[in-house]
């Protein structure tokens, strides 16, 4: 614990906290626990940590617990990307935003986390200080999924019928997917020079490399096409995982990629990373995505929006093309260099590994690369 951030975490820092997130300023404290949630597998994340205990107040006991989400910058991306404030990854966006006001009023139903204190840390990390939040899975179904697109309609398409899209300095601006994806030119030139290395020719097999190559030669088009969309407020990273549960809200958690975007692209994680990581059945992408896209369109018409339901599609389309195909390709690539293990092994862990890269392959050459062709013949046609 003495190497560890939260070895300065002490009850007189957390006092405060707890007496504001229990809204019981005489609230006392004793024995407490630390619980590591996750790691630092994200971009700008060191860690989250769930801190609980009991309390006293007025003779009665109060069971207490928090969130503590600590920020710090990557050190593996341009410094641009990550200390500009509208660079796709600035690593204080997440606190800029829950800080800032902005995202207090969504629209009924759609919520972020009650965030009780920012701190800045001494070494230089950034501390979140969160409610603790539940989440039911039974209650995830498609049909809850249309509800989410439903809300973030209704939420974006405000944008669309004369709110003022928010100007902070902290946005990503519309050009995120050009920035997160130019970020991989030395991942890709890297990948052309190690096509025969064992887990580069397992992960890319010559469909998906035919097709990942194409997308990388006429990114300009996609970027193109949503730069020049009609363009709403996103959270830009909703999907299975950043969902919760508050009584009958849905919480939207991980605001680090917020900012301007096109219409329709909010839609490319609720459906694929929710899709590839298994928050939904094998057999569900035809269904979740036409679920998520008649939610969303219905959402925007709620909200007063007549406008194209094409325009919805053609965003939709082509920051697929983006996102979990060239946009990606970066994480984990330098684990496909290394030779010590082989994709033909026998060990149950590699075999596990093999499954999922199957799956992942099936899933962009059926669904996601046709998506992108069907973006790139559209646009095209504009």
């Amino acid at each position: 614990m003495s190497d560890s951030p939260l070895s300065s975490v002490t009850q007189n820092n957390l006092l405060p906290i707890v007496r504001r997130s229990t809204q019981r300023p005489a609230l006392e404290i004793g024995e407490y626990s630390l619980e590591t949630l996750a790691g630092g597998s994200g971009e700008g994340s060191q860690g989250i940590s769930l801190i609980s205990g009991i309390g006293t107040d007025g003779g009665q006991q109060v069971h207490w617990s928090l969130i503590l989400k600590i920020l710090v910058p990557p050190g593996d991306l341009s410094s641009e990307a990550v200390h500009s404030p509208s660079g796709f990854a600035y690593w204080k966006r997440e606190a800029e935003a829950l800080a800032s006001g902005l995202l207090d009023d969504l629209t009924p139903g759609l919520s972020i986390p009650r965030c009780y204190e920012v701190s800045a840390q001494p070494g230089g990390s950034v501390w979140l200080w969160m409610e603790k939040l539940q989440k039911k899975p039974s209650t995830w179904t498609i049909s809850r999924y249309w509800e989410v697109a439903h809300l973030l309609g209704k939420w974006q398409g405000q944008y669309l019928e004369g709110r003022s899209l928010p100007e902070d300095s902290w946005l990503t601006p519309r050009s995120w997917n050009r920035d997160f994806v130019e970020e991989n030119c030395t991942t890709m030139a890297l990948l052309q020079r190690s096509l025969d290395r064992p887990w580069v020719q397992y992960v890319y097999p010559p469909q998906k490399l035919g097709e990942l190559l194409w997308t990388w030669q006429v990114r300009e088009v996609f970027y193109h096409t949503l730069e020049n969309l009609p363009q709403v407020f996103c959270h830009r990273d909703v999907f299975g995982r950043n969902l919760m549960d508050r009584g009958s809200e849905t919480v939207l958690i991980d605001w680090a990629y917020a900012g301007i975007g096109a219409i329709g692209e909010e839609l490319v994680p609720l459906v694929q990373a929710t899709y590839l990581w298994e928050e939904v059945g094998r057999d569900t992408f035809r269904e979740l995505e036409e679920g998520v896209l008649s939610g969303y369109l219905e959402g925007l018409q709620e909200a007063g929006w007549q406008g194209d339901p094409h325009l919805v599609r053609l965003g939709y389309a082509a920051a697929s093309a983006l996102r979990y195909t060239i946009g990606t390709i970066r994480f984990g690539f330098p684990d496909l260099l290394d030779e010590s293990t082989s994709p033909t092994s026998s060990d149950e862990s590699i075999r596990k590994e093999r499954e999922m890269i199957d799956f992942w392959t099936e899933s962009m050459q059926r669904f996601i690369f046709p998506l992108a062709h069907e973006a790139y013949e559209k646009a095209l046609k504009l």
